[in-house]
């Protein structure tokens, strides 16, 4: 560089001057290199991960010519380099979270910023001159970063959508395979979900009944219920905007009546599927949550507890015709507590239900003589098509009329 006395310095000339000095074909691959070692000594995939080094590379170059075309034009348009925008859709594609994006500008930021004052305080300027240049420099710096970050941000965001649609269709693609029983590389599938299809699964279906912001809050909901269980993060396919598809993959059988006890959202209903192991289980305990949605009007809906009424209910309008006929006026629903009371004694006696429902003996004999006169015959009359009715109108509370 010139010396300059104080009398004309300009900083817009030293400026253009470092600039054209950053850019030299003898010195900008040493450049390069120093800012990109150091981003990788804060982000150590970038030492790691060669192809990710390379695009790494390819990008500081580009944007050190976009820098140094904006320092010398002294232009407040602001283009990243085509190399950076490549950058930040592969970090998306690679499912990266932004973090690592502006991180690695933050830490790039820092790096230039050091090298250039090094640049700098090696000059001739006066001192005055020097700190008017810092400033003019950091200013315009912190500029172009801030304006170039904002659009790679948009491409990243946008690059991210699209990886996670197709991410999203490729997922349901192989879940529906599965579902369907089509012959499947189990090795494969498992690669491409994921998620391990050779232990037991336990089929999940949450559904809103309420508009929802997509299907966040439903995944919330479902991680919820891995963590109440101590079973790892399941396997998750929105189908809708207000549904979603779960599985737990675990080496035993969970112990679903943890879940008894969860508090879950009052507009939110979830089919559990019957634990079973290996491609057959996934599917199976799949179709059952969705048939226990379907038959039992609870917010938590085992198909254990329905599978009776489930298999029973192909046709509502029979099932409904069923369940009036075998228990008449004991099928109104004032009379619930009569009927859980039935089904208790017809379990385990007077004595079980006695201490399953909390009740005195004799106000368990009290219920089983008013459901009988309600019946017009004993219990003990027609047990098991009795049985069945009673189970079924527990768990059918809003059937058809």
């Amino acid at each position: 560089m010139h010396n300059c006395g104080v009398t004309d310095f300009d900083p817009t000339s030293w400026i253009g001057e470092l600039a054209a000095n950053l850019v030299k074909p003898s010195d900008v691959a040493a450049v390069i290199e120093r800012l990109n070692d150091e981003i990788a000594a804060e982000l150590p995939l970038f030492d790691t991960d060669l192809e990710l080094r390379r695009d790494l590379d390819a990008s500081t170059a580009g944007q050190l010519r976009a820098f140094v075309a904006y320092l010398l034009a002294d232009a407040d348009v602001v283009r990243p380099a085509v190399e950076a925008v490549h950058l930040a859709r592969t970090i998306a594609r690679r499912g990266m979270d932004l973090s690592v994006l502006l991180r690695i500008y933050r830490h790039g930021q820092q790096s230039a910023l050091r090298y250039t004052n090094e640049m700098v305080e090696s000059q001739d300027a006066p001192e005055d001159g020097r700190v008017e240049i810092l400033i003019e420099l950091w200013s315009r710096a912190s500029a172009w970063f801030g304006l170039c970050v904002e659009q790679l941000i948009t491409a990243y965001t946008e690059e991210r959508e699209r990886w996670l649609r197709s991410a999203l269709t490729r997922r349901r693609q192989q879940v529906e395979a599965v579902l369907r029983g089509d012959a499947v590389d189990v090795t494969a599938a498992e690669t491409s979900l994921g998620h391990p299809l050779r232990r037991h699964h336990t089929a999940l279906v949450i559904v809103a009944d309420s508009e929802t912001d997509g299907t966040t809050r439903l995944e919330e909901v479902a991680a919820r219920l891995a963590v109440v269980l101590s079973v790892p993060r399941p396997l998750l396919l929105p189908v809708g905007s207000r549904t979603l598809w779960a599985w737990l993959a675990t080496d035993h059988i969970p112990d679903l009546t943890l879940l008894n006890a969860t508090t879950l959202p009052s507009d939110i209903r979830i089919g559990i599927g019957i634990t079973a192991n290996g491609i057959d289980g996934f599917r199976s305990s799949h179709r059952e949550a969705v048939a226990a949605l379907r038959v039992d009007t609870r917010q938590l809906a085992l198909y254990a507890d329905v599978e009776l009424l489930s298999l029973l209910s192909a046709d509502p309008t029979a099932l409904s015709t069923f369940i009036d006929r075998t228990l008449g006026q004991l099928a109104d629903d004032i009379h619930a507590a009569l009927r859980d009371t039935v089904i208790a004694y017809l379990a385990a006696g007077v004595g079980g239900a006695s201490t399953s429902l909390g009740l005195h003996r004799n106000t368990v004999r009290y219920r089983i003589r008013q459901a009988e006169e309600l019946l017009g015959r004993t219990v003990e009359t027609g047990n098991l098509e009795l049985h069945l009715a009673l189970v079924c109108a527990a768990a059918s509370t809003q059937r058809p009329n």
